[in-house]
């Protein structure tokens, strides 16, 4: 009898073509594919709106190392099957809709739509709504593709990005309603690791319960030398490990008087993660910073707010409306110190010289409780079911919290972040770890292929005009406001 014919057969959608998670799943595939019936790449990724595989595919071949899955797969042993909007695409009787309603499908779409425009969502835009109705198409026909591979043949179980993206999402519930069990990828938040797990990176509920129901000792001491060797990592800009880390952390720095410091985040696609990151009763962040910010004024602290460097890569609209939100913010608190994205000094130091920290649910809440420093939080958070923080989502929890009875959490801390690493399997890379990433394929036929799309173009030119902004406009403007700042300081005084 075929030892084969009771093993699983697995399904791998690859609908984000970044090199590092498909070299992971090739590595997976390897290895198991002498247990399971077989293991088929179903590649999506050609209805991502931008498409990234072509503006990839653009720059891999002008530097002649495009990496050819096609061929990487199938050399293997693997099955690959492509689905794009020119090629025969898999039909299938399913509707989306009867899969999960219309507000649901919204829901999902505008948080996809944030993360590409790097903007608030603007419907009245008309770059905004062309872009809508693709990815909804996109995102339709990757899930009919999917549909109708499931009918025809039978899988075990499916290997799926983060799930947040909308076709991603799209394909993720089509799974779910063939009974399919579905494992997630991702690169970890612990360095050098591989999110490989049952439920998505973003759903912070199932992290959390499954971090609160491990039944093995713990280590205390072990966790924490591992917590804060990854403190160290991600405090260090030379590593690369925390992109928005910008200068060395100086141990030695000390502030003048009992300081507050309060820290945004950028995750504007959170908003539409669905109902268990709403929590907060707070109409927005600032609502909720702007009432703790007048508590600690009543109670002798010096405040500052630090915006999020993340600030630098939004669109001109996105960004200019944040500038205006803090603005007013620093006109209502005029002791108020506002740190601009432009400015050198480390979030690290300004945790070390703190009192406590408020955030809204940055992963500076978990660095500043390694630091041993009481934590604040506004919004929903992936760690504060873990991590003994002060959650503070209303006027009311406010209004009982005693500020100076806030403690820190150091062991919660490290006890999720060395989960993290223990969970995780170390990742891999191009190149370094097994075969040959690249295949030689530049070629002028390639170049005029990729270039000669108008999606294509606009989303190059979209990308380069944002990183323009990014390296001259936006600095400008934070040097004139630091200006006006300085005289309006000393005409106070």
């Amino acid at each position: 009898m075929d030892p084969k014919s009771n093993a699983e057969r697995w399904l791998v959608c690859i609908n984000w073509r970044s090199p590092e998670w498909i070299f992971e799943l090739l590595l997976i595939a390897d290895s198991k594919a002498t247990q399971s019936g077989g293991v088929t790449f179903l590649d999506v990724s050609g209805f991502q709106v931008p498409n990234p595989p072509a503006y990839r595919r653009f720059w891999s071949d002008l530097s002649g190392k495009y990496v050819d899955l096609e061929t990487l797969i199938t050399e293997r042993g693997h099955r690959f099957l492509r689905q794009n909007w020119n090629g025969a695409c898999l039909t299938s009787r399913l509707q989306l809709t009867s899969l999960v309603t219309e507000s649901e499908l919204e829901q999902a779409l505008k948080s996809s739509i944030i993360s590409v425009l790097r903007s608030s969502f603007e419907t009245k835009s008309i770059w905004t709504r062309i872009l809508r109705s693709r990815v909804r198409k996109a995102g339709e026909l990757a899930a009919n593709s999917l549909g109708a591979l499931l009918e025809s043949e039978a899988f075990d179980l499916m290997y799926l990005a983060n799930g947040r993206l909308f076709d991603q999402y799209c394909l993720l519930k089509v799974a779910h309603s063939q009974g399919l069990k579905v494992l997630h990828y991702e690169l970890s938040e612990a360095p050098g690791r591989f999110f490989l797990r049952p439920y998505a990176p973003q759903d912070r509920l199932r992290h959390q319960a499954e971090i609160l129901g491990l039944n093995e000792p713990h280590d205390d001491e072990l966790e924490m030398t591992v917590a804060l060797a990854w403190l160290r990592l991600r405090s260090d800009p030379k590593t690369g490990f925390n992109r928005f880390a910008n200068q060395e952390f100086s141990e030695s720095q000390t502030a003048k008087s009992p300081t507050v410091t309060f820290f945004n985040t950028s995750q504007d696609e959170m908003e539409f993660l669905g109902p268990d990151w709403h929590e907060a009763q707070w109409p927005s962040y600032l609502e909720a910073f702007s009432a703790i910010i007048k508590r600690c004024f009543a109670e002798g602290y010096a405040c500052r707010i630090k915006v999020h460097p993340n600030l630098l890569n939004k669109s001109l609209r996105s960004f200019l409306k944040q500038v205006r939100e803090i603005k007013n913010l620093s006109l209502d608190f005029p002791d108020l110190e506002v740190i601009w994205p432009t400015s050198p000094v480390s979030t690290y130091d300004l945790v070390a010289t703190s009192e406590f920290v408020v955030v809204e649910n940055s992963t500076v809440g978990i660095e500043a409780s390694l630091m041993n420093k009481p934590v604040i939080t506004v919004q929903s958070s992936w760690y504060a079911d873990v991590i003994n923080v002060a959650k503070t989502f209303g006027q009311m929890e406010l209004d009982t919290l005693k500020l100076s009875e806030v403690k820190a959490d150091p062991k919660g801390a490290a006890r999720l972040v060395y989960f993290q690493y223990s969970r995780d399997p170390e990742a891999h890379y191009w190149g370094k770890d097994g075969f040959a990433a690249t295949n030689s394929k530049r070629t002028l036929g390639g170049l005029l292929r990729t270039s000669y799309n108008l999606e294509f173009m606009v989303f190059c030119s979209y990308d380069w005009a944002l990183k323009i902004l990014a390296q001259s406009a936006y600095p400008m403007i934070f040097r004139y406001l630091r200006r006006v700042e300085k005289k309006t300081q000393i005409r106070g005084k």
